[in-house]
C-alpha cells in the first residue's frame, strides 16, 4: 500500500486539517479496494453452471506476485470504518455532496490514481468539474466541522 498507510497517526480534536482529512478518506479508499472481493452473489447461487470469476481462473494463468493487491490489516480496515463513518457529518439531504466526497476518495491500491477523476464526476452527474471541487471541498469542511 502506500507509504501513507503504514504512518500512523494521533490526532487530537484540534490538530484536523482538511488535508489530513482528505488523505485519512483516501486511506479509506485504498483500504476498501484492495480488500477482496470474493464469493457467489444471490444471482450467480441460482445457476447450474461453473463461475469463473476472473480471467487468470478461466485460463489457468497464475497472477504475478507484483500484481497483487496487498491485503489490508485489521487496523487498517478499523480506520478505513472510522472515515467514513465521517459521512454522517455532512448533512442527509446532501446526497450527491456525500457521493462525491465517497467517490473522490477512491484510489488504487497500487497505482495509487483517482478511480475518478474530476472531471469524470463532472460528467457523471452533469455538473462542472469546478464546481464538485467546490462541493468536495464544502463536504471536507462539514466534516472538518464535524471532528
Amino acid at each position: 500500500m502506500s507509504a501513507a498507510l503504514n504512518v500512523v497517526h494521533e490526532v487530537f480534536a484540534d490538530d484536523w486539517t482538511e488535508r489530513l482529512i482528505i488523505e485519512r478518506l483516501e486511506d479509506a479508499g485504498r483500504t476498501l479496494i484492495a480488500m477482496k472481493d470474493t464469493g457467489y452473489r444471490p444471482g450467480l447461487a441460482q445457476r447450474q453452471h461453473d463461475v469463473v470469476h476472473d480471467i487468470w481462473d478461466a485460463y489457468n494463468w497464475t497472477i504475478p506476485p507484483e500484481l497483487r493487491l496487498p491485503r489490508p490489516g485489521i487496523e487498517e480496515i478499523k480506520r478505513m470504518d472510522e472515515a467514513y463513518g465521517w459521512m454522517k457529518f455532512i448533512p442527509s439531504g446532501q446526497v450527491t455532496m456525500r457521493r462525491i466526497v465517497q467517490a473522490r476518495s477512491l484510489r488504487h491500491p497500487l497505482s495509487d490514481r483517482y478511480l475518478f477523476s474530476w472531471r469524470r464526476l463532472a460528467d457523471v452527474l452533469r455538473l462542472d468539474h469546478k464546481a464538485v471541487q467546490r462541493v468536495h471541498a464544502n463536504g471536507i469542511r462539514n466534516i472538518l466541522k464535524g471532528l
